[in-house]
């Protein structure tokens, strides 16, 4: 909020991916989803390395207030993706993996109509919070994160350094 009303440039915000992942359980299951997605086409490769791989698609997540209320009204709703490269070795009856993979987020921070949350008794729309935008009072701005793993596995073996848990074990 601070970044949005107090320093008002519309600068682009890094937000740090990892400790979203590691305090959301729903942000925790899309990075799992996204390194099994991963996993599932890095060993369709043949042998050799592929420098340049990445999702086909952005993925949608959203962070609700039950789950963490400081990463609900930080961020929301925001699509992630992940890319890197790989390399496959080994003989048929062992293959290894590995794969310099780089998780990606991205958010636009603003408004939409239509919602709402309450603090304390007092209801506060977006519409309301929209308006020091559009009357030049604050600058709506795009918010980007992103972490690296080093990942390596056998065929069929879950990946060690995939499992980022929420607190609580989720």
């Amino acid at each position: 909020m601070a970044h949005y009303l107090i320093d008002n440039d519309g600068r682009p915000l890094t937000i740090n991916l990892e400790g979203m992942v590691r305090d959301v359980p729903s942000a925790t299951a899309r990075f799992q989803r996204e390194v099994q997605q991963m996993q599932r086409f890095v060993e369709t490769l043949p042998l050799g390395s592929l420098n340049s791989i990445r999702s086909t698609n952005v993925e949608a997540g959203y962070n609700t207030q039950s789950e963490n209320r400081n990463w609900f009204f930080a961020i929301g709703g925001y699509t992630t993706w992940g890319m890197g490269s790989a390399a496959v070795s080994g003989t048929r009856a062992d293959l290894a993996y590995a794969v310099d993979f780089d998780y990606k987020f991205y958010d636009r921070y603003n408004w939409d109509a239509g919602k709402s949350v309450t603090f304390g008794g007092i209801t506060v729309t977006d519409r309301f919070m929209g308006e020091f935008h559009r009357q030049g009072l604050a600058q709506e701005y795009d918010c980007r994160g992103s972490f690296k793993r080093r990942l390596t596995w056998k065929k069929g073996q879950i990946i060690p350094g995939s499992q980022l848990t929420a607190p609580g074990g989720r």
